[in-house]
C-alpha cells in the first residue's frame, strides 16, 4: 500500500468512500489522468485555469463545476490530461499554488461521471456544501440571498454567468501573489529524473465536494 501512496506524490485525505474502498480508490487513481481543483473564485474564467494547468502537460479538457440550480460556475472544476504523469505533476506542483489571485487545492480524482452529476454542486442552494455552511465572508465566493451576500456578489436573478464576468475583470497571472508571479515556477514541467515530484512538505487536502 505504501508504494501506491509514494507513487502518487503524497498521502491524500480524500477518497470516494461511497463507491470505493481505500485500496480500490488508490488503485483507481494510480492510473488516473484527472485532477480535482477546489477553492477557485466564482469569477475565474475557464481559459485561466486551462493556461495554468497546461503548464504541467497538454490538457484534454477542463470541466467547470456548476451550481445545480442556476448552472453558474461555483468555484471548482476537474482537469483531465492525456497522460497520467502530467496529472501527477499537477497534483505535486500546483496544489497550494495561486490561480487568479487565490490559493487553490489540487488532488487526484477518478474522473468518473465528471460530465454528469459530479460536476454539479450538492448543497441546498446548488453550491458546494462548504460554501453554504461557511460563516466567514469570502468576496470571491459569495452566495446570494444569505448573510454572506456582500462584496462583489453574484446576480443570478439576471442570468449572470462566469463567461460574462470575465470581461469585467482584467486579472492576469502578473498581479501580486497570484499565478506565475508567485514563488513557484510554472514553465512546462519536464518529466526527467532530475525532477522531484514528491514534495515532503505537502499536507493533506480536504476536498469540499
Amino acid at each position: 500500500m505504501s508504494h501506491l501512496y509514494h507513487s502518487l506524490g503524497k498521502e491524500h485525505s480524500y477518497f470516494d468512500k461511497k463507491n470505493y474502498s481505500k485500496e480500490a480508490w488508490l488503485e483507481k487513481i494510480s492510473n488516473s489522468t484527472t485532477v480535482y481543483v477546489g477553492n477557485l473564485s466564482f469569477f475565474t474564467p475557464e481559459h485561466i485555469i486551462y493556461e495554468l494547468f497546461n503548464s504541467c502537460g497538454p490538457v484534454k479538457q477542463v470541466i467547470m463545476g456548476l451550481n445545480s440550480q442556476t448552472l453558474q460556475f461555483c468555484g471548482f472544476c476537474f482537469v483531465q490530461y492525456y497522460d497520467h504523469k502530467d496529472a501527477l505533476a499537477a497534483v505535486s506542483f500546483l496544489n497550494q499554488s495561486y490561480c487568479d489571485g487565490r490559493e487553490i487545492r489540487v488532488d487526484w480524482d477518478s474522473g468518473d461521471n465528471i460530465l454528469e452529476n459530479r460536476r454539479y454542486g450538492r448543497g441546498t442552494a446548488g453550491f458546494q456544501w462548504r460554501d453554504e455552511l461557511r460563516t466567514q465572508i469570502d468576496p470571491d465566493r459569495i452566495i446570494p440571498g444569505t448573510i454572506m451576500n456582500g462584496g462583489r456578489g453574484l446576480n443570478f436573478s439576471h442570468g449572470t454567468n462566469y463567461h460574462s464576468k470575465k470581461n469585467n475583470r482584467n486579472r492576469t497571472y502578473r498581479r501580486n501573489n497570484s499565478g506565475y508571479n508567485n514563488t513557484r515556477s510554472y514553465h512546462r514541467i519536464r518529466h526527467s529524473s532530475d525532477v522531484n515530484l514528491f514534495n515532503e512538505d505537502d499536507h493533506p487536502v480536504y476536498i469540499g465536494y
